[in-house]
């Protein structure tokens, strides 16, 4: 997409905002159908949405490389706009669900985090200290 949007400045001449216009029907399409998506995945099967969804985004990005010259129109390319982000709508939602079939993961070979891996007794400098109540004696002395 950031490439997209180079191409309506720099070939069609547009700027930041034309060209962020033209790029809307991407985005109005992710909005709408979503959830739409989602609900169907339920029934019919996050795979087959995953598959038909990256499928579809395949063929909207193929059909703006294939398009897109210095004299192609917007119009040319809008249909391809909306055909790759409806795949994408098919295919962001159903993949979500798949990760939590994922197996379980071995504890013993957990990598831990990257503060601790600095310095294992950093977590121990970051934790936060308990402090007294006002009013207790341990605050008044």
């Amino acid at each position: 997409m950031f490439f997209l949007a180079q191409y309506f400045q720099t070939v069609h001449g547009e700027g930041p905002l034309g060209a962020g216009l033209r790029l809307m029907p991407w985005t109005g399409t992710l909005m709408v159908c979503a959830p739409i998506a989602g609900r169907l995945a339920d029934k019919v099967g996050e795979r087959t949405f995953v598959v038909g969804g990256l499928l579809l985004q395949t063929l909207g990005m193929g059909w703006i490389a294939v398009v897109a010259d210095t004299d192609t129109g917007y119009l040319e390319i809008l249909p391809a706009l909306v055909i790759g982000s409806a795949g994408l709508t098919m295919a962001m939602p159903a993949a979500r669900p798949l990760r939590s079939h994922d197996p379980p993961r071995d504890d013993r070979h957990h990598e831990p985090p990257p503060h601790q891996r600095i310095h294992p007794n950093l977590t121990k400098r970051l934790k936060p200290r308990k402090t007294q109540p006002k009013g207790s004696k341990a605050h008044s002395e």
